[in-house]
């Protein structure tokens, strides 16, 4: 079961249970919880800081038929659906997370990040 994961349900006898089903309050899970947030976080962003993840810049899109697109050329110019001076979208593993403006460092293309879309770690304040 390497790499594997999922959920998995655990069955009890109750009569196993029955002695400690004051300590599984909701209220003690939840507290327990709020005491190791800022450790588990950590812990989780050690492991996942490693982590590559495909990042893209969209400049812009367009529709075209098979037959123009089997038909372009060197030097064909495609019309995108907005202005050169919008915000580009900042996509993460496909999902569109943040804007940006276009820049260069340097020779190398750039985009700047202007503003972050969505945030899925509630909490985070990076």
């Amino acid at each position: 079961m390497q790499n594997a994961s999922g959920l998995m349900s655990l069955c009890f006898p109750y009569m196993l249970l029955e002695g400690v089903l004051n300590n599984l309050s909701g209220a003690s899970w939840m507290s327990s919880q709020i005491t190791s947030t800022a450790e588990t976080r950590q812990i989780v962003e050690e492991e996942i800081s490693s982590l590559e993840l495909p990042v893209s810049v969209v400049i812009g899109q367009t529709k075209i038929s098979i037959r123009d697109l089997l038909q372009l050329q060197r030097g064909d110019i495609l019309a995108l659906d907005k202005p050169y001076t919008s915000d580009l979208l900042v996509q993460i593993d496909g999902k569109t997370k943040m804007t940006a403006v276009s820049g260069l460092i340097g020779r190398k293309k750039a985009a700047k990040i202007t503003r972050i879309i969505e945030r899925e770690v509630p909490g985070s304040n990076e």
